[in-house]
């Protein structure tokens, strides 16, 4: 079995967070098993399965956006003399690429060069309403004919800081199965929030965790929800049976990569 993105994220994370320790992959994990062995400093171990948490539907639609299957999101601009970047949350994309030329040709033609679904002309209303665009820009052109790019940017909603702990709370129930079939006193949930799963990722790296602890079923003894925000620079938080969540500072220089990272 290849270790998978999220449990690359994982491993590194851990081996950052804990002096002298080593995650090793563990590649058989046909029987309902867990994803690492967790190797102390004092010799002891611990086990670990790392999850990806993410936004499916919102998964989805950027596969339709970007998937070469569907076109891509980039189409030539026939109507418009210039290029443009436009930003979208819906995945009707198929409508998006066959009508937007001709919606922000109109754009062009009444002189605005960018446009937000809360501006007032009309023209811009039309096009947000009919294909559901929340902004755009335009850009400057380095090919002939000029470009359009479509881009994903998902539905604004209210962040709260436990997003991440309900999230997390969701992974808790789907793999505490596994770490429940290890044969360890210490048990570790990692789980990795993409980019992609809007609340729980923004909440993430804007707010610092609340004060209370987690609610952890038996099968699992720490929770981790760990995002990434740039190379090298990992936000991560933490939680157990004898700890309030809290965030963890990771050391400034990375660790090498350790015995176990595919």
């Amino acid at each position: 079995m290849t270790m998978r993105y999220g449990e690359a994220v994982a491993k590194r994370v851990l081996e950052m967070a804990i002096p002298g320790a080593c995650m090793v992959f563990r590649e058989n994990q046909s029987n309902m098993e867990y994803d690492f062995d967790l190797r102390l400093a004092n010799g002891k171990l611990a086990a670990v399965e790392a999850t990806t948490s993410t936004n499916q539907a919102y998964r989805r639609t950027i596969d339709r956006i970007y998937g070469r299957k569907n076109g891509g999101s980039c189409i030539d601009a026939v109507e418009c003399k210039n290029s443009w970047i436009v930003f979208t949350p819906s995945n009707e994309i198929g409508k998006i690429r066959k009508a937007v030329d001709g919606y922000l040709a109109r754009l062009e033609a009444e002189g605005i060069e960018s446009f937000s679904c809360i501006d007032r002309a009309q023209c811009v209303q039309d096009l947000c309403a009919d294909l559901k665009l929340t902004s755009g820009r335009a850009i400057p052109s380095m090919v002939a004919p000029p470009e359009i790019h479509i881009q994903f940017s998902p539905p604004a909603s209210a962040v709260c800081a436990t997003d991440p702990i309900k999230s997390s709370e969701k992974e808790m129930e789907a793999n505490k199965k596994k770490l429940g079939n290890a044969q360890k006193n210490e048990r570790h949930l990692v789980a990795y929030v993409d980019q992609v799963h809007g609340q729980p990722f923004a909440a993430l790296t804007s707010f610092e965790p609340p004060t209370e602890f987690p609610r952890l079923p038996n099968e699992i003894a720490h929770i981790w929800p760990i995002t990434e925000v740039g190379k090298d620079h990992f936000v991560v938080w933490r939680g157990s049976k004898t700890e309030k969540w809290h965030t963890v500072d990771l050391p400034k220089v990375p660790q090498e990569s350790s015995t176990g990272e595919k």
